[in-house]
């Protein structure tokens, strides 16, 4: 319902292209191989996680559903799509970003792999946390560019702060890396990656409650 409502929107406005945030799981269930033996393509979908086996599976069945919506209503529309399938969305533990951390030291190992594969540019997965804490207006008094920085959240505050945080300090050290590696980095900072609840759709979701009260 979410997806058709912001692609109606989208249409409505005047736009020729959406950009869907995704994820990995709708492209293959653990341990699916990829079609071609050796990297996942745009050919690959995941054809093993179930609604209902468990928690895990009826995530990854959902972005599958919620992808192929999309791209029917893409073509319904007559709307270019493009998706963005991130694996993780992630940030350094809340008891302090060290070299030790396991997303940092992740982040480190995929893209010294991709400048070995030869790779000239990095897509990565940041999020809106990133860029500004709960209630931090843009600095241009309008709308966040790449100028802004989320320069209010703390670690160790709460949950939340800590969160937004490591976002920010994982997107710091992927900046830093790219300049080391003579890669090109460009990053994509969704609001937020989400699926139907497992029980179902319903009008009650809280992130469904969350969607509405920002539009």
């Amino acid at each position: 319902t979410l997806v058709k409502e912001w692609m109606v929107t989208a249409k409505a406005l005047g736009a020729r292209r959406v950009i869907f945030t995704s994820s990995m799981a709708a492209v293959r269930a653990t341990n699916q191989p990829p079609k071609n033996g050796n990297f996942y393509t745009n050919k690959d979908w995941n054809t093993l996680s179930e609604l209902g086996k468990n928690w895990g599976s009826s995530y990854q069945y959902s972005k599958r559903k919620s992808e192929e919506r999309a791209l029917e209503l893409s073509k319904e529309m007559d709307l270019e799509l493009n998706t963005v399938c991130p694996s993780f969305i992630f940030g350094p533990p809340c008891k302090g970003v060290t070299s030790t951390s396991y997303s940092i030291t992740l982040v480190k190992e995929w893209m010294v792999t991709a400048k070995a594969l030869g790779a000239r540019r990095v897509i990565f997965t940041s999020s809106m946390a990133a860029v500004r804490a709960t209630n931090q207006p843009p600095k241009n008094g309008n709308f966040y560019t790449n100028k802004d920085w989320n320069t209010l959240s703390e670690l160790g505050k709460n949950w939340g702060s800590s969160y937004q945080y490591s976002k920010r300090k994982s997107e710091e050290r992927a900046l830093e890396l790219s300049k080391e590696m003579d890669l090109e980095l460009n990053t994509v900072c969704p609001s937020f990656i989400f699926g139907p609840p497992c029980k179902g759709v319903t009008s009650t979701s809280y992130s469904i409650t969350l969607v509405k009260e920002w539009m």
